[in-house]
Protein backbone atom coordinates (compact mmCIF):
# COMPACT_ATOMS: atom_id res chain seq x y z
CA UNK A 1 0.00 0.00 0.00
CA UNK A 2 1.55 2.91 -1.07
CA UNK A 3 1.74 6.16 0.96
CA UNK A 4 -0.75 8.81 0.23
CA UNK A 5 0.20 12.46 -1.44
CA UNK A 6 -0.13 15.96 0.56
CA UNK A 7 -0.52 18.97 -1.10
CA UNK A 8 0.77 21.83 0.16
CA UNK A 9 1.15 25.74 -0.39
CA UNK A 10 4.81 26.76 -0.89
CA UNK A 11 6.31 29.44 0.00
CA UNK A 12 9.43 31.09 0.32
CA UNK A 13 12.01 29.97 3.53
CA UNK A 14 13.79 33.19 4.69
CA UNK A 15 16.33 33.01 7.32
CA UNK A 16 15.11 34.69 10.42
CA UNK A 17 16.30 34.95 13.90
CA UNK A 18 13.42 33.09 15.07
CA UNK A 19 13.24 30.51 13.26
CA UNK A 20 15.56 27.10 14.75
CA UNK A 21 18.08 25.51 12.01
CA UNK A 22 16.90 21.64 11.78
CA UNK A 23 19.75 18.69 11.21
CA UNK A 24 18.46 15.99 9.91
CA UNK A 25 21.36 13.25 9.88
CA UNK A 26 20.31 10.38 8.27
CA UNK A 27 22.09 6.61 7.95
CA UNK A 28 21.95 3.30 8.28
CA UNK A 29 22.05 1.02 11.58
CA UNK A 30 25.50 1.30 12.42
CA UNK A 31 26.69 3.99 10.63
CA UNK A 32 27.70 6.36 13.56
CA UNK A 33 25.20 8.89 13.74
CA UNK A 34 24.64 9.40 17.45
CA UNK A 35 28.97 9.36 17.64
CA UNK A 36 28.58 12.05 14.63
CA UNK A 37 25.57 13.97 16.64
CA UNK A 38 26.94 14.07 19.76
CA UNK A 39 30.45 15.05 18.10
CA UNK A 40 28.65 17.96 16.52
CA UNK A 41 26.22 19.04 19.16
CA UNK A 42 30.08 19.77 21.80
CA UNK A 43 31.03 21.65 18.98
CA UNK A 44 28.45 23.72 17.86
CA UNK A 45 27.81 24.13 21.72
CA UNK A 46 31.61 25.68 21.72
CA UNK A 47 30.70 27.79 19.53
CA UNK A 48 28.20 29.35 21.15
CA UNK A 49 25.10 27.46 19.85
CA UNK A 50 21.96 26.29 21.90
CA UNK A 51 21.62 22.81 20.99
CA UNK A 52 18.58 20.73 21.18
CA UNK A 53 18.68 16.65 20.11
CA UNK A 54 15.41 14.76 18.99
CA UNK A 55 16.23 10.67 19.28
CA UNK A 56 13.99 8.31 16.73
CA UNK A 57 13.13 4.70 16.93
CA UNK A 58 10.66 1.93 16.49
CA UNK A 59 10.60 1.21 20.10
CA UNK A 60 11.50 3.05 23.38
CA UNK A 61 14.48 2.05 25.49
CA UNK A 62 17.47 3.67 23.36
CA UNK A 63 21.13 3.46 23.45
CA UNK A 64 21.28 6.40 21.57
CA UNK A 65 19.37 8.47 23.70
CA UNK A 66 21.90 7.39 26.70
CA UNK A 67 24.41 8.57 24.49
CA UNK A 68 22.98 11.71 24.13
CA UNK A 69 22.04 12.28 27.54
CA UNK A 70 25.85 13.21 28.52
CA UNK A 71 26.31 16.39 26.22
CA UNK A 72 24.65 19.33 26.34
CA UNK A 73 21.10 20.75 25.70
CA UNK A 74 17.58 18.85 25.91
CA UNK A 75 17.24 15.36 24.10
CA UNK A 76 13.91 14.00 23.51
CA UNK A 77 13.38 10.27 22.10
CA UNK A 78 10.57 9.62 19.70
CA UNK A 79 9.54 6.38 19.85
CA UNK A 80 7.32 3.73 18.09
CA UNK A 81 8.06 4.42 14.49
CA UNK A 82 10.02 6.49 12.63
CA UNK A 83 9.55 10.44 12.40
CA UNK A 84 7.31 10.20 8.65
CA UNK A 85 5.15 7.90 10.65
CA UNK A 86 5.10 10.19 13.89
CA UNK A 87 5.06 13.85 12.24
CA UNK A 88 2.76 15.39 14.89
CA UNK A 89 4.94 14.27 17.53
CA UNK A 90 8.09 15.30 15.80
CA UNK A 91 6.38 18.76 15.97
CA UNK A 92 5.05 18.44 19.09
CA UNK A 93 9.30 17.51 20.47
CA UNK A 94 10.82 20.50 18.05
CA UNK A 95 8.15 22.90 19.56
CA UNK A 96 9.11 21.73 23.36
CA UNK A 97 12.48 21.89 22.53
CA UNK A 98 12.25 25.07 20.80
CA UNK A 99 10.89 27.09 23.68
CA UNK A 100 14.20 26.70 25.59
CA UNK A 101 15.31 29.12 22.51
CA UNK A 102 17.73 26.52 21.03
CA UNK A 103 19.35 27.63 17.86
CA UNK A 104 20.36 24.31 16.32
CA UNK A 105 17.78 20.57 16.41
CA UNK A 106 19.72 17.89 16.14
CA UNK A 107 17.31 15.05 14.81
CA UNK A 108 18.81 11.67 14.07
CA UNK A 109 15.89 9.59 12.36
CA UNK A 110 15.23 5.65 12.61
CA UNK A 111 18.82 3.78 11.18
CA UNK A 112 16.44 1.50 8.52
CA UNK A 113 13.94 4.63 7.34
CA UNK A 114 14.48 6.08 4.18
CA UNK A 115 11.76 8.89 1.89
CA UNK A 116 12.84 11.23 4.39
CA UNK A 117 13.15 14.53 1.85
CA UNK A 118 8.89 13.94 0.87
CA UNK A 119 7.80 12.67 4.09
CA UNK A 120 9.38 15.00 6.86
CA UNK A 121 11.96 17.94 5.16
CA UNK A 122 9.18 19.08 2.39
CA UNK A 123 6.54 19.35 4.92
CA UNK A 124 8.66 21.18 7.34
CA UNK A 125 9.88 23.16 4.60
CA UNK A 126 6.48 24.45 3.28
CA UNK A 127 3.95 24.09 5.77
CA UNK A 128 6.20 25.15 8.51
CA UNK A 129 8.62 27.53 7.13
CA UNK A 130 8.53 30.33 9.76
CA UNK A 131 9.23 27.96 12.47
CA UNK A 132 12.13 25.90 11.41
CA UNK A 133 14.75 26.13 8.44
CA UNK A 134 16.01 23.04 7.80
CA UNK A 135 19.17 21.80 6.70
CA UNK A 136 20.69 19.52 3.43
CA UNK A 137 19.92 16.48 4.38
CA UNK A 138 23.09 14.39 5.62
CA UNK A 139 23.22 10.38 4.90
CA UNK A 140 26.57 8.97 6.93
CA UNK A 141 27.53 5.91 6.19
CA UNK A 142 29.19 2.93 7.66
CA UNK A 143 32.39 1.87 5.27
CA UNK A 144 32.45 -1.46 5.40
CA UNK A 145 28.49 -0.84 4.06
CA UNK A 146 29.92 0.95 1.30
CA UNK A 147 32.12 -1.52 -0.16
CA UNK A 148 29.48 -4.17 0.18
CA UNK A 149 27.33 -1.59 -1.69
CA UNK A 150 29.96 -0.90 -4.22
CA UNK A 151 30.81 -4.69 -4.90
CA UNK A 152 27.41 -6.59 -3.96
CA UNK A 153 29.36 -9.85 -4.28
CA UNK A 154 29.95 -9.11 -0.43
CA UNK A 155 26.76 -8.34 1.23
CA UNK A 156 25.21 -10.65 3.72
CA UNK A 157 22.20 -8.40 3.82
CA UNK A 158 18.46 -9.39 2.37
CA UNK A 159 18.15 -7.39 -1.02
CA UNK A 160 15.16 -5.59 0.28
CA UNK A 161 17.01 -4.02 3.18
CA UNK A 162 20.31 -3.05 1.05
CA UNK A 163 17.50 -1.74 -1.03
CA UNK A 164 17.09 0.80 1.97
CA UNK A 165 20.36 1.36 2.57
CA UNK A 166 20.82 2.47 -1.58
CA UNK A 167 17.35 5.14 -1.62
CA UNK A 168 19.09 6.87 1.49
CA UNK A 169 21.99 7.12 -0.39
CA UNK A 170 20.39 8.57 -3.22
CA UNK A 171 17.71 11.50 -1.46
CA UNK A 172 20.77 12.42 0.30
CA UNK A 173 22.38 16.17 -0.24
CA UNK A 174 25.46 15.60 1.37
CA UNK A 175 26.94 12.03 2.06
CA UNK A 176 29.47 11.39 4.44
CA UNK A 177 32.12 8.74 4.82
CA UNK A 178 32.29 7.82 8.66
CA UNK A 179 34.64 5.65 10.74
CA UNK A 180 37.84 6.80 8.52
CA UNK A 181 40.01 5.94 11.73
CA UNK A 182 39.46 2.83 10.79
CA UNK A 183 41.05 2.95 6.93
CA UNK A 184 43.86 3.26 5.17
CA UNK A 185 44.64 6.58 3.98
CA UNK A 186 44.49 5.11 0.46
CA UNK A 187 41.56 3.22 1.11
CA UNK A 188 39.44 6.56 2.30
CA UNK A 189 40.32 7.62 -0.97
CA UNK A 190 39.57 5.03 -2.68
CA UNK A 191 35.84 4.76 -1.24
CA UNK A 192 35.58 8.69 -1.34
CA UNK A 193 36.11 8.81 -5.10
CA UNK A 194 34.25 5.69 -5.99
CA UNK A 195 31.07 7.32 -4.08
CA UNK A 196 31.40 10.61 -6.23
CA UNK A 197 31.23 8.62 -8.78
CA UNK A 198 27.95 7.08 -7.75
CA UNK A 199 26.58 10.30 -6.24
CA UNK A 200 27.62 13.08 -8.87
CA UNK A 201 27.07 16.34 -7.76
CA UNK A 202 26.60 15.58 -4.21
CA UNK A 203 29.26 16.27 -1.90
CA UNK A 204 31.34 13.45 0.03
CA UNK A 205 32.95 13.99 2.80
CA UNK A 206 35.51 11.60 4.85
CA UNK A 207 35.32 11.64 8.37
CA UNK A 208 35.98 10.43 12.01
CA UNK A 209 33.04 11.36 14.68
CA UNK A 210 35.51 9.10 16.75
CA UNK A 211 38.09 11.32 16.49
CA UNK A 212 36.56 14.62 14.71
CA UNK A 213 38.14 14.76 11.76
CA UNK A 214 36.46 15.97 8.81
CA UNK A 215 33.86 17.64 11.32
CA UNK A 216 34.60 21.12 10.34
CA UNK A 217 34.05 20.87 6.91
CA UNK A 218 30.95 19.20 7.44
CA UNK A 219 29.57 21.73 9.98
CA UNK A 220 30.16 24.10 7.25
CA UNK A 221 27.71 22.72 4.95
CA UNK A 222 24.98 22.06 7.01
CA UNK A 223 25.28 25.31 9.35
CA UNK A 224 25.69 28.33 8.30
CA UNK A 225 24.26 31.30 5.81
CA UNK A 226 27.52 32.72 4.71
CA UNK A 227 28.53 32.91 1.08
CA UNK A 228 31.96 31.94 0.29
CA UNK A 229 34.30 32.43 -2.70
CA UNK A 230 35.16 28.75 -3.22
CA UNK A 231 35.90 28.38 -6.53
CA UNK A 232 34.37 24.53 -6.83
CA UNK A 233 31.31 26.38 -5.95
CA UNK A 234 30.50 29.59 -7.21
CA UNK A 235 27.14 30.46 -5.17
CA UNK A 236 28.76 28.36 -1.96
CA UNK A 237 26.14 26.03 -1.55
CA UNK A 238 24.35 22.74 -1.97
CA UNK A 239 23.81 22.62 -5.19
CA UNK A 240 21.18 20.02 -5.37
CA UNK A 241 19.26 19.82 -2.38
CA UNK A 242 15.58 18.47 -1.39
CA UNK A 243 16.20 15.47 -3.79
CA UNK A 244 12.74 13.75 -3.22
CA UNK A 245 12.62 10.12 -4.09
CA UNK A 246 9.88 9.14 -7.20
CA UNK A 247 10.40 5.93 -7.41
CA UNK A 248 10.21 4.23 -4.43
CA UNK A 249 8.55 1.02 -4.00
CA UNK A 250 6.75 1.20 -0.41
CA UNK A 251 6.03 -2.52 -0.44
CA UNK A 252 9.70 -3.22 -1.07
CA UNK A 253 10.49 -0.56 1.42
CA UNK A 254 8.52 -2.22 3.98
CA UNK A 255 9.47 -5.98 3.30
CA UNK A 256 12.95 -4.76 4.20
CA UNK A 257 12.40 -3.43 7.15
CA UNK A 258 10.05 -6.07 8.04
CA UNK A 259 13.12 -8.56 7.56
CA UNK A 260 14.89 -7.62 10.69
CA UNK A 261 13.80 -8.06 14.16
CA UNK A 262 14.22 -5.34 16.66
CA UNK A 263 14.73 -6.04 20.16
CA UNK A 264 14.88 -3.47 23.24
CA UNK A 265 15.89 -4.42 26.38
CA UNK A 266 16.44 -2.08 29.80
CA UNK A 267 18.23 -4.13 32.58
CA UNK A 268 19.24 -2.75 36.05
CA UNK A 269 22.37 -4.61 37.57
CA UNK A 270 22.67 -5.24 41.38
CA UNK A 271 26.22 -6.64 42.99
CA UNK A 272 29.52 -5.75 42.87
CA UNK A 273 31.23 -6.66 39.87
CA UNK A 274 33.59 -5.39 36.97
CA UNK A 275 31.58 -3.33 34.69
CA UNK A 276 34.44 -4.17 31.40
CA UNK A 277 34.18 -7.73 32.37
CA UNK A 278 30.60 -7.83 32.21
CA UNK A 279 30.67 -5.97 29.17
CA UNK A 280 32.65 -7.85 27.03
CA UNK A 281 31.42 -11.25 28.12
CA UNK A 282 27.81 -10.03 27.38
CA UNK A 283 29.04 -9.08 23.90
CA UNK A 284 30.97 -12.59 23.41
CA UNK A 285 27.91 -14.37 24.46
CA UNK A 286 25.29 -12.48 22.50
CA UNK A 287 27.86 -12.71 19.43
CA UNK A 288 28.87 -16.26 19.35
CA UNK A 289 25.02 -17.12 19.40
CA UNK A 290 24.03 -15.30 16.53
CA UNK A 291 26.90 -16.57 14.68
CA UNK A 292 26.14 -20.00 15.52
CA UNK A 293 22.24 -19.25 14.61
CA UNK A 294 23.30 -17.97 11.36
CA UNK A 295 21.80 -14.22 12.38
CA UNK A 296 22.94 -11.08 10.43
CA UNK A 297 23.33 -7.83 12.49
CA UNK A 298 22.75 -4.94 10.78
CA UNK A 299 23.74 -3.57 14.71
CA UNK A 300 23.60 -4.44 18.30
CA UNK A 301 25.00 -1.79 20.66
CA UNK A 302 24.20 -1.93 24.47
CA UNK A 303 25.15 0.75 27.08
CA UNK A 304 26.13 0.44 30.37
CA UNK A 305 25.77 3.17 33.43
CA UNK A 306 27.62 2.80 36.19
CA UNK A 307 29.86 4.94 38.61
CA UNK A 308 28.11 8.02 37.02
CA UNK A 309 29.87 7.10 34.25
CA UNK A 310 28.99 5.25 30.50
CA UNK A 311 29.98 2.50 28.48
CA UNK A 312 29.65 1.73 25.06
CA UNK A 313 29.50 -2.03 23.23
CA UNK A 314 28.97 -1.75 19.33
CA UNK A 315 28.69 -5.00 17.01
CA UNK A 316 27.58 -3.77 12.71
CA UNK A 317 27.93 -6.86 11.41
CA UNK A 318 27.97 -10.86 12.49
CA UNK A 319 31.58 -11.72 11.03
CA UNK A 320 32.83 -7.81 11.93
CA UNK A 321 34.72 -7.32 15.42
CA UNK A 322 33.31 -5.48 18.33
CA UNK A 323 34.20 -2.15 19.08
CA UNK A 324 33.85 -0.69 22.80
CA UNK A 325 34.13 2.79 24.30
CA UNK A 326 34.85 3.90 27.86
CA UNK A 327 34.56 0.56 29.26
CA UNK A 328 36.78 0.46 31.97
CA UNK A 329 34.98 1.98 34.97
CA UNK A 330 36.15 0.01 37.44
CA UNK A 331 34.29 -2.50 40.04
CA UNK A 332 30.75 -1.04 40.61
CA UNK A 333 27.78 -2.34 42.61
CA UNK A 334 25.06 -1.70 40.51
CA UNK A 335 24.29 -0.28 36.72
CA UNK A 336 21.55 -0.08 34.28
CA UNK A 337 22.45 -1.57 30.64
CA UNK A 338 20.14 -1.01 27.53
CA UNK A 339 20.39 -3.36 25.22
CA UNK A 340 19.51 -2.54 21.36
CA UNK A 341 19.48 -5.43 18.97
CA UNK A 342 18.37 -5.15 15.10
CA UNK A 343 19.13 -8.33 13.16
CA UNK A 344 18.20 -10.23 10.40
CA UNK A 345 16.32 -13.30 11.90
CA UNK A 346 13.10 -14.06 14.13
CA UNK A 347 12.75 -10.99 16.46
CA UNK A 348 11.74 -13.91 19.59
CA UNK A 349 15.07 -16.12 18.86
CA UNK A 350 16.72 -12.50 19.18
CA UNK A 351 15.41 -11.90 22.05
CA UNK A 352 16.04 -15.22 23.75
CA UNK A 353 19.63 -14.76 22.72
CA UNK A 354 20.02 -12.01 24.50
CA UNK A 355 18.48 -12.63 27.76
CA UNK A 356 20.32 -15.86 27.87
CA UNK A 357 22.89 -14.48 27.63
CA UNK A 358 22.43 -11.82 30.17
CA UNK A 359 21.80 -14.06 32.70
CA UNK A 360 24.61 -16.61 31.49
CA UNK A 361 26.85 -13.39 32.30
CA UNK A 362 25.82 -12.39 35.95
CA UNK A 363 25.55 -16.12 36.79
CA UNK A 364 29.50 -15.65 35.89
CA UNK A 365 29.66 -12.54 37.58
CA UNK A 366 27.70 -13.04 40.73
CA UNK A 367 25.38 -10.23 39.77
CA UNK A 368 21.63 -9.88 40.62
CA UNK A 369 19.76 -8.69 37.26
CA UNK A 370 16.43 -7.28 36.68
CA UNK A 371 14.55 -7.08 33.11
CA UNK A 372 12.59 -3.53 33.70
CA UNK A 373 11.35 -3.45 29.93
CA UNK A 374 11.62 -5.65 26.60
CA UNK A 375 10.12 -5.52 23.18
CA UNK A 376 10.28 -7.96 20.25
CA UNK A 377 8.66 -7.11 17.35
CA UNK A 378 9.08 -6.65 13.63
CA UNK A 379 8.40 -3.10 12.03
CA UNK A 380 4.84 -2.45 10.07
CA UNK A 381 4.21 -1.26 7.09
CA UNK A 382 5.02 2.75 6.99
CA UNK A 383 2.24 5.32 6.78
CA UNK A 384 4.14 8.79 6.52
CA UNK A 385 1.39 11.85 7.94
CA UNK A 386 2.64 13.65 4.93
CA UNK A 387 4.62 12.83 1.57
CA UNK A 388 5.63 15.80 -0.72
CA UNK A 389 7.62 15.33 -3.52
CA UNK A 390 6.34 18.88 -5.31
CA UNK A 391 9.80 19.95 -7.03
CA UNK A 392 8.68 23.26 -6.04
CA UNK A 393 9.07 22.94 -2.45
CA UNK A 394 12.14 25.84 -1.54
CA UNK A 395 15.75 24.56 -0.48
CA UNK A 396 16.92 26.38 2.81
CA UNK A 397 19.84 28.00 0.95
CA UNK A 398 22.39 26.63 3.18
CA UNK A 399 26.58 27.30 2.84
CA UNK A 400 28.64 24.14 2.03
CA UNK A 401 31.90 25.84 2.11
CA UNK A 402 34.72 25.38 4.74
CA UNK A 403 34.86 28.61 6.54
CA UNK A 404 36.93 29.95 8.68
CA UNK A 405 34.87 30.14 11.56
CA UNK A 406 35.49 26.05 12.07
CA UNK A 407 38.88 26.00 11.09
Amino acid sequence: MPPHETSATVSPIQTADEQVRVVMVSGFLGAGKTTALQTIGERLTDQGYTVGMITNDQASGLVDTSILDRTDGTVVEIPGGCFCCNFDELLQASSTISQQDVDILLAEPVGSCTDLVATVINPLRSMYADEFAVAPLTVILDPARVQSYLDETTETLPEEVRYIFRLQIEEADVVVLNKTDMLTDDDTARLVNQLQDRVGDRPVIPLSAKHQDGIDRWLSMIVTDEETDDPSDADGRVTAEGRALTDIDYDTYADGEAKLGWVNLTVTLDGQFEAAQFTTELMDRVHQSLRADSIEVAHLKFSLAAAEDLSHANLTATDAEPRYTNIDLGSVTEGRLVFNARAVGNPEEIRTIATDALTATARTLKTEITIEKEQAFRPEYPEPTHRIDDDAVPASGLDTSDLAQFD
